[in-house]
């Protein structure tokens, strides 16, 4: 199956392409955050790469990064980054200078850096903090799309206790040495040294369940009891039913580590949740909506009998549908509800969607988080052309077709060409154009500051939300908001909340009331030079968020 994680060609420099992306970052002081989302990166993985950088390099903190002159070698330059990264190159530049006034108004677009996590807000997955890394407040966001209903959702039940059976193994936790050597793909079927395993009776050929770790006894009859819906729900609403997929549940990092055999490869680590070699792997500490997820994945491979599965975004997409699809009947979320989420947060990106057929080769270590969202939004384009059992009959019909193409004309009934061409179109009728609004945040006398863990936020003056972003350590900041109208708050992080500084006020550059904000009108046009002038320190401003006087 043609999934991230693929791997990357060898290269002989001291450090890999993606660790001098991420060091030439660092040399402009762009903090953890700025540098995920400039590169398209979570901040787990940049964080992944800066340890290793500093092991390899032997240095110890970001100033002897900066300090170190050491260049790639001509042989190892990377190949030009392709369709993860083209709309962030977009966003990085000088901003031009403008006419402060009372009210400004914005033409333009571009795609945002925040949209890079914008599907990681939008399925409430934070990147986990690493001790040592120097904290740079996570880009946020707080939409507030209207909800509605994209297609006709079916009722919604909840159902109650099934009787799917489901067999569970609850294995002794082993303790797995961190290797110096490159991983090797896990077994994921083998015995687990320990107390022989207690088995449920159950039918041949269901998932198993294997608990790694100290899994609460509680948790573990939830998690029983989800798996056994999601075959119920699978098998009465397609006619699916998975033999033998092996599902893996982690109660801590240490049985994480040792249910995959080894290291953790930076997207698994980022959602806490992989699919490999037949077998779904979830940390217990983070949701478990991927088990449903994972499940139609492994529907996708055993469907097609081992042929190629055709466009990544379509793979992902369906998988990503089917999920929701399964929360609306759980009555979790309905699935209206879940498609305006994945309608906002494709807003953030304008990857043209044949650009998707295939990950970039270097994507083990991206998330690819940013473009699900827009898998999932043709997906559903594609269901309500030709119903949401199109989805399975694809697979179904691979082992039997020439080539994905054929297969995709019979059961979609129409070419691939002409789905880029309609999935277009409804992208560019159904999502919000959003602006660049650029600017600068400075002391007092347009002194420099050192803006780590300040935010500015877009806040919407008719009160339904706001859109926020992580302020960089020299002060600029990037915004993509639709059009409205917006007055700009500027806050500051103290964990484990934020303290509101104040506001932009076009005149003196800040105040610290809200009726006294510039209105800023976003109206079809970009705009860029705003000055934002705080009267004081930080620390003045904010004196709760330095206790002890330090930062």
């Amino acid at each position: 199956m043609l999934r991230r994680g693929r791997g990357r060609p060898p290269h002989p420099d001291i450090l890999t392409p993606a660790e001098w992306r991420v060091l030439r970052e660092i040399r402009t002081g762009a903090s953890n955050a700025e540098i995920a989302v400039r590169l398209g990166l979570g901040i787990a993985t940049v964080k992944f790469h800066i340890r290793n950088i500093r092991n390899k390099l032997e240095l110890t903190d970001r100033a002897d990064l900066v300090a170190w002159r050491g260049e790639p070698q001509a042989d190892a330059q990377p190949a030009s980054r392709r369709w993860m990264l083209t709309p962030i190159g977009l966003l990085v530049g000088y901003w031009k200078t403008v006419v402060a006034g009372a009210a400004i108004t914005i033409v333009g677009g571009g795609a945002i850096a925040a949209g890079v996590l914008a599907y990681l807000i939008v399925n409430d997955e934070e990147a986990p903090a690493s001790p040592g890394d120097e904290p740079a407040g996570a880009a946020t966001a707080s939409p507030t799309p209207a909800p509605g209903e994209a297609t006709s959702p079916p009722a919604t039940t909840t159902p109650a206790a099934t009787d799917t059976p489901v067999t569970t193994t609850t294995p002794t936790p082993v303790s797995t040495p961190e290797p110096t050597v490159e991983p090797t793909p896990p077994p994921v079927a083998t015995e687990t040294p320990g107390e022989t395993p207690t088995r449920q009776a159950g039918e041949e050929g269901d998932p198993s369940v294997t608990f790694w770790g100290d899994v609460p006894e509680e948790e573990q009859e939830t998690l029983r009891t989800r798996v056994a819906d999601v075959i119920r729900f699978f098998d009465e609403r397609f006619g699916i039913r998975v033999s033998d997929v092996r599902i893996h549940i982690a109660a801590d990092d240490e049985a994480w580590v040792a249910a995959l055999g080894g290291p953790v490869e930076p997207v698994a680590e980022v959602h806490k949740a992989t699919y490999r070699n037949g077998a779904i792997f979830i940390h217990a500490t983070r949701t478990f909506d991927w088990i449903e997820r994972f499940y139609f994945e492994a529907f996708q491979e055993q469907a097609a009998g081992g042929r190629d599965l055709g466009p990544e975004w379509l793979s992902e997409g369906a998988a990503m549908y089917a999920a929701h699809l399964f929360r609306h009947w759980k009555g979790e979320k309905t699935l209206g509800d879940a498609l305006a989420l994945v309608t906002w947060a494709a807003s953030f990106d304008q990857t043209p969607l044949e650009n998707l057929e295939r990950w970039s080769p270097t994507a083990a270590e991206l998330t690819g988080a940013e473009t699900a969202s827009t898998a999932t939004l043709a997906a559903e384009w594609l269901v309500n052309r030709a119903g949401e059992a199109a989805l399975v009959a694809y697979y179904r019909a691979l082992p039997d077709s020439a080539n994905w193409e054929e297969a995709f004309e019979h059961t979609f009934g129409l070419s691939p060409g002409d789905a880029y061409e309609g999935i277009a179109a409804h992208r560019a009728a159904e999502l919000e154009v959003r602006r660049t609004v650029t600017g600068n945040i400075r002391g007092p006398d347009d002194e420099p500051i050192d803006a780590t863990r300040l935010s500015v936020y877009a806040v919407r003056v008719d009160g339904s939300g706001s859109e926020g972003v992580t302020v960089a350590r020299d002060g600029r900041f990037t915004l993509r908001p639709p059009d409205s109208a917006y007055r700009l708050k500027v806050s500051r992080y103290c964990p484990p909340d934020s303290v509101d500084l104040g506001w932009y006020e076009a005149a003196n550059g800040f105040t610290t009331a809200e009726s006294e904000a510039t209105l800023i009108v976003v109206d079809g046009s970009d705009i860029s030079g705003i000055m934002v002038r705080l009267p004081g320190t930080v620390e003045a401003l904010a004196p709760e968020c330095f206790p002890d006087g330090g930062s």
